[in-house]
């Protein structure tokens, strides 16, 4: 019997996520992922079920890890009210930075290259909670008007976090645009719905 190697596995998922970075799932190609990794097709099967198997294998961690990254980062802001936004922000931004280290390609092939998955709602999944977290933060109860627009801010938070996510920024660089995305979007929400 032969047994699989953990290093052959890790090789085909490292390669694996430069092919779908780089051409989407939908323009992966499985024989090139096995020929970059040095294994015969075949074998990546032994490894992965096909083309959807090793996407899963991917993405699915994150994708189901995100909302509860996102809740956590909520629960820090909310539970820090001693502190100002001001001070608290550069702690969100911090985390988010660490986020996107650990887990950048992972990300980006979630946010732009799952097109016909079931990951395709990678985007409007992370808008709704953030619209949830939003409606649960404000003061007061929001209306379906107050509500429709904090789905819209959401929604240009969300996309323009990731366009930052998807440009070459340095990690000093980035922190900064986060810093400035979180402060334009979010200080003083209460009083701007």
């Amino acid at each position: 019997m032969q047994y699989k190697k953990a290093d052959i596995r890790q090789r085909i998922l490292d390669v694996g996520k430069a092919e779908y970075l780089e051409n989407g799932f939908r323009g992966g190609n499985i024989k090139t992922i096995a020929d970059k990794a040095g294994v015969p097709v075949g074998n990546l099967y032994r490894y992965f079920d096909g083309k959807s198997g090793l996407l899963d294998a991917i993405v699915a961690p994150v994708y189901n890890e995100i909302p509860e990254i996102i809740n956590k980062l909520a629960n820090l802001f909310i539970s820090q009210k001693y502190m100002s936004f001001h001070d608290i922000m550069p702690i969100l931004t911090e985390n988010v930075l660490k986020l996107f280290d650990n887990h950048k390609a992972e990300l980006l092939i979630l946010a732009y290259r799952c097109e016909k998955t079931q990951y395709e709602d990678f985007i409007d999944k992370i808008v709704s909670i953030c619209s949830n977290l939003i409606v649960g933060y404000v003061r007061s109860d929001p209306d379906e008007d107050q509500k429709e627009f904090i789905s819209i801010i959401s929604r240009s938070f969300v996309t323009t976090l990731f366009e930052l996510f998807r440009e070459d920024y340095d990690r000093n660089k980035l922190g900064q645009l986060i810093n400035k995305l979180m402060e334009f979007t979010f200080d003083n929400i209460n009083d701007r719905i």
